[in-house]
C-alpha cells in the first residue's frame, strides 16, 4: 500500500481484493509504530495471508485457529502457493514446498499477529492461551498483561483440550 507522503507498507486481501482490517491495523504498526522495514511487512503480510487462508480452507475462525496451530504448520510444508479447492493431504513420498526455517517464520509472525490482535481487542484474551502455556501473568508477553503483570481475565473461553488438567501436575506452576 502505497500512503500519499510516499512511504509504503504491505498489507493484507481479501478474494474479493479489499484490505482485511485486523492484519492491515498490525501492518502499519508495525512499519509506522515499530519503525520497521517495509521488507518486514512484506514478510509479515505473506504469513498472516497464509494463515487466513488456512483458516478459510479448513472452516476456522482466525482466533480459534490459533488453538490447532501444529495442524497449520503441516498444512504450511504441504499447501500449494495458490490456492487449490484440493485438500492438503500429505502422504509417504510428498514433496515438502516450505522448509522448517520458512514455516517457523511464518509461525513468529503468526503468533506476533495474534498477540496484536488480543492486545486492540480484536482477539478474546483466550486466544494467548493457546498460543502459549501460561503459569501465570510472568509468562505473558508484555502486550497482553493487565495491570500490575497479572492478566485480568486470562479465558475468556473454554480451555484448550490439550491444556486442560495441566495445572494439577506437581511442579507445574
Amino acid at each position: 500500500m502505497l500512503l500519499p507522503s510516499g512511504v509504503a507498507y504491505w498489507t493484507v486481501l481479501d478474494s474479493e481484493l479489499r484490505v482485511v482490517d485486523t492484519p492491515d491495523e498490525f501492518l502499519r504498526h508495525l512499519r509506522f509504530g515499530r519503525e520497521r522495514a517495509e521488507s518486514t511487512t512484506e514478510s509479515y503480510a505473506g504469513a498472516v495471508a497464509l494463515y487466513l487462508r488456512w483458516c478459510g480452507e479448513s472452516g476456522r475462525a482466525w482466533t480459534t485457529g490459533a488453538r490447532h496451530l501444529g495442524m497449520f504448520m503441516v498444512w504450511l510444508k504441504y499447501a500449494p502457493q495458490q490456492p487449490t479447492s484440493a485438500p492438503v493431504v500429505p502422504r509417504q513420498g510428498t514433496k515438502q514446498v516450505r522448509g522448517p526455517r520458512r514455516v517457523n517464520v511464518v509461525l513468529a509472525a503468526v503468533r506476533e499477529y495474534l498477540k496484536y490482535a488480543v492486545s486492540i481487542g480484536s482477539a478474546p484474551t483466550w486466544v494467548i492461551d493457546q498460543l502459549y502455556e501460561v503459569g501465570d501473568g510472568r509468562d505473558l508477553p508484555t502486550e497482553v498483561r493487565g495491570e500490575y503483570g497479572v492478566p485480568t481475565r486470562l479465558r475468556e473461553g473454554p480451555p484448550s483440550p490439550s491444556r486442560a488438567g495441566r495445572a494439577g501436575r506437581p511442579g507445574h506452576r
